[in-house]
């Protein structure tokens, strides 16, 4: 049997009488325009070309050092993460609803759950990089640097790979097929859930809960541990050290490495704890799912917790300048010259 999406997302049970409750149910396409439409395609046109230059510049650092290769994927995750985002928003604008007619069954297949993979894909290499760092730092003489370029290579692949193994169940439960609207006189594509879309569908929830979670607390732990060991170890290595200035240089420099990345965990912690919640919630209260009785209170949370996401996605960029003095150069090099370049030839221009 063959169940279509377009009529399980709209068809269940009237919204609870709760008032708050019912204000979220009537207001759930206004928060979706807001939140999806407005603010994410705001924020997926600023972090795009964002990401853009950051692959630029560390592919110029050169991608043979394990930091900038590393650096480089969690880029790549992000630029992923927006170009969902973007057509997201592309999709759910009823201004183009005449030009790209997408129902929202296929919008969530191509723009929803693909956003979630590469924020699990950004989580895992942030947790990395961070479980990294702590490590150079608690045991200074056994883990000097980050892994070789090989495994870190591995390592990505790894990741991204099991990001999208995980993902399976997600696709697993539907396909998409061609739907005829009788009044429209129209052929569309749509999106049809399979027999056992059911199951499917509580191992996704199982999935995204634990999945989500495990990567959320570890991500924590380790950024708790980074600021730990650096300030210990910072008063360590300045007591044995004989020569004070060549001590001071060296933990600045590791002090400045180490916040850079203390700050880009914080800050996907802080955008992700919406979402881990959302997952948990939807684990626990079967309710709380797309086809149950709180459908409507999922929807309007996600608005929020997928334009969080998003926005870490987007503002890597400003750590990277504010925090890596290599990262500001070569960005000043590559941006602000060009800017100058082509002041002097409209400069040139109007004089001749």
């Amino acid at each position: 049997m063959e169940l279509n999406v377009s009529q399980t997302t709209t068809d269940h049970p009237p919204p609870p009488v709760d008032s708050v409750q019912s204000v979220i149910a009537n207001n759930r396409i206004f928060y979706e325009i807001v939140n999806e439409v407005g603010l994410g395609t705001l924020v997926a046109v600023f972090g795009l070309p964002a990401n853009v230059i950051n692959l630029i510049i560390f592919y110029q650092h050169g991608l043979k050092k394990s930091n900038n290769l590393v650096l480089f994927g969690l880029s790549l995750s992000d630029l992923g993460c927006l170009v969902c985002l973007l057509w997201f928003g592309i999709c759910k604008n009823p201004l183009s609803s005449e030009l790209i007619r997408v129902t929202p069954g296929v919008c969530y297949l191509t723009g929803g759950w693909s956003r979630g993979y590469f924020s699990r894909v950004t989580g895992c290499i942030t947790a990395y990089i961070a479980a990294g760092r702590c490590l150079c730092i608690t045991y200074p003489l056994r883990f000097r640097q980050m892994p070789s370029c090989l495994k870190t290579v591995i390592v990505l692949l790894f990741i991204y790979t099991l990001c999208a193994v995980l993902i399976i169940p997600e696709y697993s439960i539907a396909y998409i097929g061609w739907k005829f609207n009788t009044s429209k006189n129209q052929s569309y594509i749509d999106l049809y859930l399979k027999e056992n879309w059911s199951q499917l569908e509580r191992l996704a929830y199982i999935i995204n809960a634990v999945f989500g979670l495990t990567i959320f607390l570890a991500l924590t732990c380790f950024t708790v541990l980074l600021v730990v060991s650096l300030q210990r170890n910072s008063n360590v290595r300045r007591s044995i050290t004989s020569n004070l200035e060549l001590s001071v240089a060296i933990d600045q420099k590791r002090k400045k490495t180490t916040k850079m990345i203390t700050l880009i965990a914080l800050m996907l912690i802080l955008t992700n704890a919406t979402g881990v919640a959302i997952g948990i919630t939807s684990f626990v209260e079967p309710r709380f799912t797309v086809r149950a009785e709180f459908s409507d209170f999922l929807l309007t949370a996600w608005t929020f917790g997928n334009l969080l996401e998003s926005i870490n996605s987007a503002v890597t960029i400003a750590i990277y300048y504010v925090m890596s003095s290599k990262f500001k150069s070569t960005f000043n090099e590559i941006i602000l010259r060009r800017k100058q370049v082509k002041i002097k030839e409209e400069i040139n221009i109007i004089s001749t």
